[in-house]
C-alpha cells in the first residue's frame, strides 16, 4: 500500500459470496479474509497461503477484525436461533487462541477492535 503497487492477487476460495458479503482485514504480517462459508489468510508480503478454512460447517466465520490481533466472528446456525462467538486467531495457524460464547439469544453481534 505504501507504494501503491499490486504485489499479488487471489481469488477468494468458497461459493456463492457476493461481492457484498467479503470481509478483509490485516493484522500481523497477514490479509484474512472471509467469504461466504469460507475464510483464508495469506502472508501479506508474498501472497503464500498461511491457511483455509473452506469445509461445509454449522459453525462459520462470518468476519473477521485486525490490527494488534485477529478477532472472527464465528456464527453457529442461521435466522433467530443462530449463536454467535468471538474468538482470537493465530493469523498464521487459523487456530483459536482464546474463545467467547456469546449469550444465546444476543443478536446483530458485532466486533470493535481498538489498535491503541
Amino acid at each position: 500500500m505504501d507504494t501503491g503497487r499490486k504485489l499479488w492477487d487471489k481469488k477468494l476460495p468458497g461459493e456463492g459470496a457476493s461481492v457484498m458479503s467479503v470481509n478483509v482485514t490485516m493484522t500481523r504480517g497477514a490479509v484474512v479474509a472471509a467469504a461466504g462459508d469460507a475464510s483464508v489468510a495469506y502472508d501479506m508480503t508474498s501472497g503464500k497461503r498461511f491457511w483455509a478454512d473452506t469445509k461445509p460447517s454449522t459453525c462459520d466465520a462470518v468476519g473477521f477484525a485486525g490490527g494488534r490481533d485477529l478477532l472472527a466472528l464465528v456464527q453457529c446456525g442461521n435466522g433467530a436461533d443462530a449463536e454467535y462467538r468471538i474468538q482470537r486467531i493465530a493469523p498464521r495457524s487459523g487456530e483459536p487462541v482464546w474463545t467467547y460464547e456469546v449469550t444465546p439469544g444476543v443478536q446483530g453481534v458485532r466486533i470493535a477492535v481498538s489498535n491503541g
